[in-house]
């Protein structure tokens, strides 16, 4: 071997042990960096005819297992989207209250009932029907109040899919557009180890909205692929609108298409939730509370709206009512049992028994138009408390089955965030371990006292051989 090959072989070896001791540096100061993938230098044998060349650098690798990447993501999406609901849900619960709470439509019921029981036993007593006639308002009051809030929260739920939608876009367009810089720093010989994991960042985010499918694309890029085959990125990035409503009705709905889904590329997706086969994270969340949840709670309040109202305005609970309006009123007109949707919002006190609007709760034991009971006569005021039934239980049912199914959602919650923290750990394994890039820093400090070493041992030759 020349003393030139030698110098040659020094001289890459310092080079490699340079770079590789950037990266190790590169690798420990980012330990904790989120979203940071360890590097590595990639290194081969170089030879010139035949002979040995020294090393070349032939450039520096992220270290990422693409399967445990992929299966924590999946894991991300269902975890975001089980979070997200069990959160909508525990808002709703406390928005309406449990069955127990004094407050809550069941627990207005159940004290209308005392109330009447109550009134009942001294019918000559203003103040008892007085306060029979608060009970009802309070019922009524309640209903109005409870289905305000379910609307509001559809209306916020519409939001915040609008707002998510807007976010989809833009990751995907930064992710189209990082594809477009790693392909062309590669193609240069440019490091793009960091490029690479702003891409992961964002397609990290994206997960968390819809699942996807990370595919690897020539020169470095990606395509991300949704369920059912919807590209959200390849050589461009799709376009997702939608339309936010900002006030929702309980007749709005997306089957009656007076609520948006969502359109990719002008397109839209399957209807059957919203968002078709991209459900499963924070997004698909967002319409199951505005298209499922919500509606099923509306659907319940309307369900104890009417089942009240008609039982009040039925003239087998009141004599004195020959298919006029009872107890309580659809916005001061009769209750149609086939037009129910959003009644628990349009319910009304009858003005009749109302002082406030020129009415009297004495009504209450006479019978609403007249039923000519006596001042001490209980009877009107049983039929009212008798006519009640089962209205409680049917209030309280409603309220436990969302309380059944916040429960249900979180303890599916906490199984998602269980396998995605497994999942999590297992990915972080692969990442930046200090000590591994310590030792790995003495073995390179030993390779280049070795490399520096022959430049000096090649040096002293070149000395010997000038002195001759």
């Amino acid at each position: 071997m020349s003393l030139t090959y030698s110098l040659g072989n020094a001289l890459s070896g310092l080079a490699a042990v340079s770079r590789q001791t950037e990266v190790i540096s590169s690798n420990i100061s980012n330990a904790l960096t989120e979203g940071y993938a360890r590097r590595e230098v990639a290194l081969s044998a170089s030879s010139i005819g035949g002979r040995g060349a020294g090393v070349t650098v032939d450039g520096v690798t992220r270290a990422v297992n693409a399967a445990i990447t992929a299966d924590r993501r999946a894991a991300q999406t269902h975890m975001s989207g089980a979070l997200a609901l069990s959160d909508g849900l525990a808002r709703l619960e406390v928005a309406m209250g449990s069955a127990a709470d004094a407050g809550s439509i069941a627990g207005r019921i159940g004290a209308l009932e005392q109330a009447l029981v109550a009134a009942a036993a001294e019918p000559s007593s203003d103040a008892g029907l007085q306060a029979a006639q608060q009970a009802l308002q309070a019922v009524v009051s309640t209903l109005n109040a409870s289905a305000s809030k379910v609307q509001q929260m559809r209306v916020d739920a519409d939001a915040d899919i609008a707002t998510q939608i807007k976010a989809l876009n833009t990751s995907l367009t930064q992710i189209a557009a990082l594809n477009t810089q790693i392909s062309r720093a590669l193609t240069t010989g440019a490091d793009a180890a960091g490029l690479m994991d702003q891409r992961a960042i964002l397609i990290d985010q994206v997960a968390s909205l819809v699942p996807l499918t990370e595919v690897p694309r020539d020169n470095g890029a990606v395509a991300l692929m949704a369920p059912g085959g919807v590209m959200l990125v390849d050589n461009s990035a799709a376009t997702f609108s939608f339309t936010h409503s900002h006030t929702i009705t309980a007749d709005m709905t997306l089957e009656n298409g007076l609520l948006s889904g969502v359109l990719v590329d002008g397109r839209p997706l399957d209807a059957s939730g919203g968002m078709g086969k991209l459900a499963g994270g924070t997004l698909g969340a967002a319409f199951a509370l505005r298209d499922t949840v919500l509606t099923a709670a509306q659907s319940g309040l309307d369900e104890v709206a009417a089942d009240l109202a008609l039982k009040f305005q039925d003239s087998a609970n009141d004599p004195s009512n020959a298919g006029g309006l009872g107890l309580f009123t659809d916005s001061g007109g009769l209750v149609d049992p086939s037009d129910a949707t959003g009644l628990s919002a349009r319910l009304r006190l009858n003005t009749l028994i109302d002082p406030a609007q020129g009415g009297s709760a004495q009504l209450l034991r006479d019978g609403l138009y007249g039923g000519g009971t006596a001042v001490g006569s209980a009877v009107q005021l049983n039929r009212w408390s008798s006519a009640l039934g089962q209205s409680s239980a049917l209030a309280a049912g409603v309220l436990n089955d969302i309380a059944a199914a916040r429960v249900s959602s979180d303890r599916e919650a906490s199984y998602q965030s269980a396998l995605f923290n497994s999942l999590y750990s297992a990915e972080a394994a692969q990442g930046v371990d200090t000590d591994r890039e310590m030792q790995k820093l003495l073995l390179i400090e030993t390779s280049y006292a070795a490399n520096a070493k022959v430049l000096q041992a090649v040096d002293g030759m070149l000395q010997t051989l000038l002195e001759i």
